[in-house]
């Protein structure tokens, strides 16, 4: 029988092993994860070399192909599907559907890393000048394991996409319950026209569930030279990942997107708020 879920993975192979009392369930291996930490400094320089307009390109085409998908209906079973895995009514599926083409918008994430990024986005592939004397460039923090929320794919959506514009080699962990929703955005990948910089952003994602006994997360939080951990969720889990990437001689980053730390931008106009 074949697994229910697997690794997504892009122009290589790599080992995999069952999830701890799940055989259904096959997830990267340690050694897996110590080739993909190996090939980081590569894959990082490739794709932060490429001019970031094209590595937007490559977003904006998913979300077109997304679009152009849920609009034909070819996205109906995995609303309901969803709706059975998340707990969510099929109503809020379809809406939450509906936003992953605004989430993949070139145009908004350029806004976002405007704002966000200091020197702009174009600083991110080039030196740009900040005043008469002074240069000023980004450069890729990653490796970067981000390990998401489970009640929804677009707060897992956005960290990810937003590494691997940036230039990152980005190891995502969604969880079991939107797994399937997570690999159907990102398998679009696989389809967007072939360029320089969609071939660079295949080799810098790998999407794979991880147990929560997990060997190979373990050694990825304690011991592998990441360079930042972003972790959605709450307690205990918030502090036991933070107990683990504390151990890490590496000293990744470890940057935590709980309850209530989010925030609201309020433009003028709006007449009300209504609580969520």
């Amino acid at each position: 029988m074949c697994p229910t879920v697997e690794p997504l993975l892009f122009d290589r192979a790599l080992e995999t092993a069952p999830s701890a009392g799940n055989p259904d369930v096959l997830e990267l291996s340690p050694a897996a994860l110590g080739q993909l930490m190996e090939a980081a400094p590569a894959v990082q320089a490739e794709l932060s070399s490429i001019p970031i307009d094209d590595r937007l390109q490559v977003i904006e085409h998913m979300a077109r192909l997304w679009k152009d998908r849920l609009d034909r209906g070819d996205y109906d079973g995995l609303k309901e599907e969803m709706s059975v895995s998340t707990g969510y009514s099929p109503a809020l599926m379809e809406t939450e559907l509906s936003f992953v083409p605004a989430v993949l918008g070139a145009a908004n994430i350029r806004k976002n890393l405007e704002a966000s990024v200091q020197g702009g986005a174009e600083a991110l592939h080039r030196f740009v000048e900040m005043d008469e004397t002074e240069m000023f460039r980004h450069v890729p923090v990653g490796p970067v394991l981000i390990i998401s929320s489970g009640n929804s794919i677009v707060p897992t959506l956005i960290p990810t996409v937003v590494s691997l514009v940036t230039g990152n080699l980005t190891v995502l962990k969604p969880s079991i319950s939107n797994y399937r929703g997570v690999t159907e955005v990102f398998r679009l990948l696989a389809e967007v026209p072939d360029s320089r910089a969609a071939r660079a952003m295949r080799s810098a994602l790998a999407v794979s569930y991880f147990g929560h006994d997990s060997p190979a997360l373990k050694a990825a939080l304690e011991e592998m030279p990441l360079g930042m951990v972003n972790f959605w969720g709450a307690e205990p889990a918030r502090s036991i990942v933070a107990g683990m990437v504390g151990k890490n001689a590496n000293h990744p980053r470890f940057f935590v997107n709980g309850p209530f730390t989010g925030m609201a931008i309020i433009e003028d106009g709006v007449d009300h708020l209504q609580a969520a």
